[in-house]
């Protein structure tokens, strides 16, 4: 049986987390933290986004690759440079703001005609965001990229991941509803849901964006609740950390062991998903809320949580991971 695959498509970036000293430079961005994660339950995973060729862009390939990563996908444009980002922790909450420093940035470049209808022939998932859509050139090549997955035969997969400082009001919100339309998994933060619908009513978005098969609604420390397609809803408690360093990427390894423990359970394409048993849907939900735990204990994205963590936490919270 062939590995499950997944294309995880936008920014890589380098992020400046606070030490005492000044900045402790990381790999970091959404696409990447969530692959990575996804990585980790067998799921053989591509990045597919664009570097530059000065030193951190060769840099953050080598990390690309020392996380198991695949970079056939992964394109150059030599007059680009790896954006970075400041992170501003809360020492109280571990709570985290973004300052973006995007001129000239690598992920920004992806183009259209880079992609090849070839490149999506593969068994498995197709995950996307908003971050990456600064400019009209990527936003069509999200797009056009959403749309060779869909055809052949790939789950669409989307977290918007709202930014406030990186888009002009409404920006990010109008981009998250066009392609929620067209994600077959999605991953929403209470707040993103009032953002997208009046009054944060999930019922309202379900019946707005009907194609979706799953809805994975986090509320923080509350746990999560898997909406289905079919009417029914599952719900997971959140699992206490033993220790608070921050929050970053924690969203990001909550939904890649999400869909990495779907998709280790064969469960790869919308015939298998609409017809997953409850168990398996639960033992999803298990893992990514031990995993969401697990990166609130470390600083920065990388590296995120393995298997045997993942079972150590669980066993220490006495969460059932039916695997």
């Amino acid at each position: 049986m062939a590995r499950v695959s997944l294309i995880s498509f936008g920014e890589v970036l380098d992020d400046w987390v606070p030490t005492p000293v000044g900045f402790d430079r990381r790999a970091g961005g959404a696409p990447l933290n969530m692959a990575a994660e996804a990585r980790t339950f067998g799921l053989q995973v591509s990045i597919m986004t664009c570097l530059g060729e000065d030193e951190a862009s060769q840099r953050m390939r080598r990390v690309i690759i020392d996380q198991g990563l695949e970079t056939d996908l992964v394109f150059t444009d030599s007059e680009a440079v790896l954006a970075h980002t400041e992170v501003q922790v809360d020492p109280n909450t571990g709570e985290r703001q973004f300052i973006f420093f995007k001129d000239k940035a690598s992920f920004a470049a992806m183009r259209t005609t880079m992609l090849k209808p070839e490149m999506f022939n593969r068994s498995g998932f197709f995950h996307c965001g908003t971050v990456c859509l600064i400019n009209d050139d990527v936003i069509a090549c999200q797009r056009r990229a959403v749309e060779l997955a869909r055809r052949a035969g790939m789950v669409v997969t989307f977290d918007p991941n709202f930014r406030p400082t990186l888009f002009e009001p409404g920006v990010q919100e109008a981009l998250a509803k066009d392609f929620l339309a067209l994600a077959d998994i999605a991953k929403l933060s209470e707040e993103e849901v009032g953002s997208i619908v009046p009054g944060g009513d999930v019922e309202t978005l379900l019946k707005e964006y009907p194609n979706l098969t799953f809805l994975l609604l986090t509320k923080g420390s509350e746990g999560m609740e898997l909406y289905l397609r079919n009417g029914s809803r599952l719900t997971t408690p959140g699992v206490k950390p033993r220790r608070v360093a921050d929050a970053v990427g924690c969203g990001d390894v909550s939904f890649g062991a999400f869909i990495g423990r779907l998709g280790a359970q064969g469960l790869s394409d919308t015939f298998s998903l609409r017809r997953a048993t409850e168990a398996q849907l639960k033992s999803a939900l298990a893992c990514s809320a031990v995993a969401g735990a697990l990166q609130v204990e470390r600083k920065g994205g990388l590296p995120v949580p393995n298997l045997g963590e993942i079972r150590e936490l669980a066993k220490a919270r006495k969460v059932e991971l039916g695997m």
